[in-house]
């Protein structure tokens, strides 16, 4: 009975300790200069070496970002990067930083940003580019390339 009583002490005390080592925090911001543009993320921090610092970004999402086109048009993008890992960059202290590299639905989107140690506000920027293919009215198409720099913050809310 008291070896029964001591497994489930030393269990709880385990699953406590593992779920206290990672948190999540949940990021909303907009793109510079865009106000009906949104940006949402997860960070995972985690203690690594002793030290607590991001080690995860998750469900990236840019919703209703604006472009603009070689001759003047302009439109929305919307779209889901995913997940990325964060490195640690910098001398003599480092931090928390993260590159994207996608290509979601034709679109290609590059790009970079620093998170503080905490994993609690981001800065960055994305690149968008794509190749526009219009019909014409006698049946060919025109492709012009399309593309803007994104900068973009958020912090936990």
């Amino acid at each position: 009975m008291r070896l029964r009583i001591f497994v489930l002490a030393l269990v709880a005390a385990l699953a406590v300790a593992s779920t206290a080592l990672a948190a999540t925090n949940k990021l909303k911001g907009k793109v510079k200069g865009d106000a009906n543009s949104k940006v949402t993320l997860k960070a995972t921090v985690k203690k690594k070496d002793g030290v607590r610092r991001p080690t995860r970004l998750r469900a990236l999402k840019l919703t209703k970002v604006n472009y603009k086109c070689e001759d003047g048009t302009t439109g929305e993008k919307t779209a889901n990067l995913g997940a990325m890992g964060v490195g640690l960059v910098g001398f003599p202290k480092p931090f928390p930083y993260f590159t994207i590299d996608k290509t979601v639905k034709g679109v290609r989107y590059s790009g970079s940003g620093k998170l503080n140690r905490k994993g609690t506000k981001i800065n960055g920027r994305v690149n968008l580019f794509f190749v526009d293919k219009r019909p014409q009215p006698d049946g060919s198409t025109t492709e012009q390339d399309c593309g803007s720099e994104l900068k973009f913050s958020a912090k936990r809310k």
